[in-house]
């Protein structure tokens, strides 16, 4: 169920139905928090739904959220079989949008540099663990 509520949430998003959107992304998040609260799902529906709320200009409760779910992607980055590079990568572009739009220069100029970082030959090389491992 929290699965649907996220693709839900995701498609509305994605159709700029922002207000509509929240919804399922908030009931989902709730559900990831309960099932599995320290799992990259419930990091990447809160990166999610900081997305949408800032796509709101609900600027305060999308930074509580980006910030949180960056911090939790980027502990597990390498720790499971799949890359969550990816979700880490959305969260820091979140992140660098919202500075943008409060506006806070030095703060979106931080997290343009960790985004920078993420990217540069030594992090995109990195090994990653073989499937099945954790």
């Amino acid at each position: 169920m929290a699965d649907s509520l996220y693709e839900l949430a995701v498609v509305l998003e994605s159709e700029r139905k922002s207000d509509q959107a929240e919804i399922p992304a908030r009931e989902c998040l709730a559900r990831y928090e309960k099932m599995i609260p320290n799992e990259w799902p419930t990091f990447n529906c809160r990166s999610t739904l900081g997305l949408i709320l800032l796509s709101q200009r609900k600027y305060s409760e999308a930074e509580t959220l980006l910030l949180s779910a960056y911090e939790g992607l980027s502990q597990l980055r390498g720790t499971f079989a799949i890359d969550i590079k990816a979700r880490v990568r959305e969260s820091l572009e979140r992140l660098v949008a919202l500075y943008e739009a409060i506006p806070r220069p030095a703060e979106a100029a931080e997290w343009k540099s960790k985004l920078a970082k993420l990217d540069s030959p030594q992090t995109r090389h990195q090994p990653q663990p073989a499937a099945g491992s954790f």
